[in-house]
């Protein structure tokens, strides 16, 4: 689904961490008709990899990744790059114990599986407009 305004300038590169390229695939499709720089991890080592060579603005990260999980990506990049970018949950885990361990490893927002597009640009325009830092992962 393609919104009519173009993203916030102050968002330049996204990162997409999707083991079911399908998911990853389609996700990445979607953000980059709305004018995003997306790049792909199929897996929480390549994520690292490329979070190591990279920096990006928003990584949007399953939790169960094949490898490293999505818990220990996130607890990496706030160890290696702080609270600059804005991670985000994508799962079809939603209990509130995987909420609060999505929250305790780093993640800024929580998505349950599918993500809803329009849901998710709103909160990257949010992201954008007020470039927080704060832990919402909502209930």
């Amino acid at each position: 689904m393609k919104t009519t305004e173009s993203p916030p300038t102050v968002l330049r590169s996204l990162l997409v961490v999707e083991d079911n390229r399908d998911v990853a695939d389609s996700l990445a499709f979607i953000l980059r008709n709305n004018g995003y720089n997306v790049s792909i991890a199929y897996d929480g080592d390549q994520a690292v990899r490329m979070v190591e060579d990279s920096e990006y603005d928003v990584i949007l990260c399953d939790i169960g990744l094949p490898g490293r999980s999505g818990y220990d990506v996130a607890a990496y990049i706030r160890r290696v790059r702080g609270s600059a970018p804005f991670v985000v949950a994508v799962s079809a885990f939603s209990t509130d114990n995987v909420k609060e361990n999505a929250s305790r490893a780093g993640f800024n927002r929580f998505f349950s599986k599918p993500a809803d597009p329009i849901e998710l640009e709103r909160v990257l325009r949010e992201h954008a407009s007020k470039k927080t830092d704060v832990l919402a992962v909502p209930k």
